[in-house]
């Protein structure tokens, strides 16, 4: 199977090209250069997966498979989170469409219920898959806009595989420190700490 791993130098990308590449070849996707790419069955297509010009580097190739992991991330305003993370992807999976590729993968995050904002509670937990979008800030609306992207492209083209997946906060092992909660107050950190990953 040939992949397409977008966001490979990220935390989660850069042990996805470990693991997968021992058994499948891999092209990664990103701004970049992406270290130790030592396997003849490794590629690297240099650029950003929301410009055309990088996205006709994609030419000529066969993609099984995309795990779309890149994204601007919390904190990012209006207009980039909406050009990259929505018109961005929706043109990358666009383009994947049209050269045959019927398997995606998505990074989506927890903020796409609204977990950022401090004062968000949850309408039942666990949180369901369905939870309506509370987000009140660019980037968890941006990442419930982006899993709307993909329900619209499975309407389109049911034979094809859409999976998203929303991730937690990803921390690494040395700052995985949970909140201590008193249950017997009102919450007192914002509902993403208890989201580590």
């Amino acid at each position: 199977m040939h992949i397409l791993i977008t966001g490979a130098t990220g935390f989660i990308g850069q042990r996805l090209i470990e693991r997968l590449g021992e058994t499948h070849d891999i092209t990664v996707m990103s701004r970049s250069t992406v270290n130790d790419i030592e396997r003849s069955h490794i590629r690297q297509i240099q650029g950003s997966f929301d410009q055309p010009e990088t996205l006709q580097k994609l030419d000529g190739k066969t993609i099984d498979a995309v795990i779309h992991l890149a994204a601007v991330t919390g904190g990012s305003n209006e207009e980039d989170a909406f050009a990259v993370n929505v018109a961005g992807m929706r043109r990358l999976y666009r383009c994947l469409l049209d050269r045959g590729c019927r398997k995606f993968i998505t990074a989506s995050s927890i903020a796409a219920a609204g977990v950022l904002d401090p004062s968000f509670v949850p309408v039942e937990l666990p949180i369901p898959d369905d939870h309506p979008c509370l987000a009140t800030d660019a980037y968890g609306l941006s990442k419930a806009m982006a899993e709307e992207v993909t329900r619209y492209f499975h309407r389109a083209k049911p034979d094809t595989d859409f999976i998203n997946i929303r991730l937690g906060a990803v921390v690494p092992d040395e700052d995985f420190e949970p909140p201590i909660i008193n249950t017997a107050t009102e919450l007192s950190v914002p509902y993403v700490e208890l989201g580590r990953v």
